[in-house]
This record gives structure tokens, sequence and C-alpha cells, in this order.
């Protein structure tokens, strides 16, 4: 659902360009099991969407980014599916990250951090934005673990026992 709300947005923004005339290329994210799934869906939303993609980067090229942040209160939610919600570029309308976060701090006490997921999205081309989004979207809480960085995986270790002959 996530992949397919940020391919609608993203594919309304770019409504107005010639078609086909700019093959973008989605460039891979952060290591996040969400992340790698994120990315094949996009890209398959953005191609229903008729959006010209490229496999290989080109100049024109789409970046998003998740990150996992802390509940956000007072913000209008508005449901695109059973359990996921969204709110639609919080951050310039309530003030701020500043903002967010006092808000944030003031309406949660101690043990009850809720997490929504931020999806922030991009195009870029020469050092220029030409388009971008930035949502929260609220999800189940039991899949956090999903949007958080994979924990590296530890080495094996030798122990070695020196034997007197």
């Amino acid at each position: 659902m996530l992949a397919d709300d940020v391919a609608a947005r993203m594919a309304e923004k770019m409504r107005a360009w010639p078609a086909g005339a700019h093959p973008i290329y989605v460039s891979p994210a952060g290591e996040t099991s969400f992340n790698a799934g994120f990315r094949k869906l996009l890209i398959t939303r953005l191609l229903d969407r008729g959006i010209a993609l490229s496999t290989v980067p080109t100049e024109v090229e789409m970046k998003f980014d998740t990150q996992l942040v802390p509940h956000t209160a007072g913000v209008a939610w508005t449901p695109i599916a059973p359990d996921v919600a969204v709110a639609r570029d919080p951050y310039g309308e309530a003030g701020g990250a500043a903002a967010h976060a006092n808000a944030v701090a003031a309406a949660e006490g101690p043990g009850s951090t809720r997490f929504e997921v931020l999806v922030t999205t991009s195009i870029e081309s020469g050092g220029r934005y030409l388009a971008g989004t930035a949502d929260v979207y609220s999800v189940a809480q039991g899949d956090t673990a999903l949007y958080q960085p994979r924990a590296p995986q530890a080495a094996a270790t030798k122990t070695w026992r020196v034997v007197a002959p």
C-alpha cells in the first residue's frame, strides 16, 4: 500500500513531463527488510502508471528513504487501507521537526511510545530537486523491526588452546 501511495503521488507530480523523455532510475535505499521490497514494489507501481524507468543510473534519479519515527500526535490521519493511514507532509504544516518532537514528548508518557514510518521521496537531476514527497504512515506496531537496519552478522570466533609437548 505504501509503494502504491508513493507511486501515485510521484506520478501526479510528473504528469506534465513529456512521456518517456526522461527515464528515471530508482536508487536503492538503506539496508532494511522493508526498503528492499519497497523499491521493487515502487518500480512496479510506477510502471503501472506509465512512468518511464531505467535499470541503470540516468540523469534523472528517484531516491527514497524510510525512517521509523515516534508517534505523531495531533496529525490528521487519512486511511488508505485496513490498518494503514497516512499523514501528508506533516512536518511542513506542523512547524518542523522540533515542533513535532515537542508535541510527541508532551503527548506520550513514559513507556507508551508508538512508531510510524516516515517515507521521503525525491526526484533529482543535475544537482537539483525536481519533485518530492514526505509522508508519515501509521503501520502495525508489530512490524517496526522491518523498518530498522539489519543487525550486522557476527563473524565466527575460533578459540585456540596452546598445549605443551
